[in-house]
């Protein structure tokens, strides 16, 4: 039984970065994402027999924006086009079974009826939109900023899939961090190759492992959650998760132990000397409760709140997600998956 799923990622272009952001890097990630996918890199159950699969750019159907779709963007950030990512599968039917969480033992179910069968897509589609998901995800890592793309929409056989098809979430471009890495002039970040990248996190089995053992897995674990429909607050959150978990030991002197191992690590910031500082600052206050927050039901007229903590979260979060990619940037070149500090006495 042959299946196609075709799954659609608007892709905003974000003119806001057209003075400082290389764009050309998307045409470069896409290539790169491409030659993964090509691999065939997926582990599949046994009643996928085969499939083919590849990704491009294609037009975008100004007939498809809904009013909803019109409202959600700024003017700077119109869809330019549509990332495809294009699957023909071939199933066995009397292979085919699904994970069983109900009956003792957790043994896999074969299904035979039509009932079960008609649910085929939704099992197919999740297989493949949550690996490509992960791809994309560890390309903003290599690649920050190369892809900002909206919410899918995924296609079987011609017919639009609605609900439980697998993580249908936007991609968090990273594209900000270039706003502040040319004003701070700190830390290092790269452009690296996608494809070597992912076989190092494969090979390392980093890639979003439910109990993840290694300090590296757990920050991608992190990270994941800054995508989807997470706020500046939720974001903050994780990357400071991120940053202590990485640069920190202990419960004490959490700022003091990120300024100086993000330091020793990075390397010295010139200018700017406080902001990690700053940074930890803002993240006490918010959560000992020292900075208001709004209610959830009055977001449309927030001139007062957004003056007084808006612009300390923006500040704050993208510079924790500038010193985030350039820390697993540096562990992944020097094959590190820990970091471990030493306290030495010179004479």
């Amino acid at each position: 039984m042959k299946n196609s799923i075709k799954i659609y990622y608007p892709v905003v272009f974000d003119y806001r970065f057209e003075d400082y952001y290389p764009f050309e890097q998307k045409k470069i990630a896409i290539k790169e994402i491409n030659e993964i996918i090509e691999s065939s890199p997926f582990e599949l159950p046994n009643w996928i027999l085969n499939y083919s699969s590849r990704v491009a750019l294609v037009e975008f159907d100004e007939k498809e924006l809904g009013l909803n779709d019109i409202m959600s963007f700024p003017l700077y950030e119109l869809k330019e086009n549509r990332l495809l990512f294009d699957v023909n599968v071939d199933v066995d039917l009397d292979l085919y079974c699904v994970e069983n969480n109900f009956t003792q033992g957790g043994k896999d179910i074969k299904i035979k009826d039509e009932e079960n069968v008609s649910y085929l897509p939704y099992f197919l589609s999740s297989y493949f939109i949550d690996g490509f998901f992960e791809i994309l995800l560890i390309s903003s890592i290599a690649r920050p900023g190369c892809l900002k793309l909206w919410k899918p929409r995924i296609f079987i056989n011609d017919k639009e899939l609605l609900y439980g098809a697998g993580n249908q979430y936007e991609i968090y471009s990273f594209r900000e961090v270039f706003e502040l890495r040319n004003k701070y002039e700190y830390p290092e970040i790269n452009f690296l190759k996608i494809t070597t990248f992912y076989s190092w996190i494969k090979k390392n089995k980093l890639l979003y492992l439910y109990h993840q053992e290694s300090t590296y897995g757990k920050a991608l674990n992190d990270l994941s959650h800054l995508n989807g429909d997470a706020d500046e607050i939720t974001r903050f959150v994780y990357l400071m998760r991120i940053l202590e978990l990485i640069y920190t030991k202990g419960v004490t002197q959490i700022s003091d132990q990120l300024n100086t191992k993000i330091q020793l690590y990075l390397g010295e910031m010139k200018n700017f000397k406080k902001e990690i500082k700053k940074m930890y600052d803002v993240r006490s206050r918010f959560l000992h409760g020292d900075i208001p927050v709004y209610p959830i039901h009055h977001d449309n007229d927030l001139q007062e709140y957004e003056q007084s903590f808006d612009f300390q979260i923006y500040n704050a979060q993208f510079f924790a997600l500038l010193l985030v990619i350039s820390t697993l940037q540096k562990m992944h070149l020097e094959n590190r998956l820990e970091l471990k500090f030493e306290y030495n006495i010179s004479k």
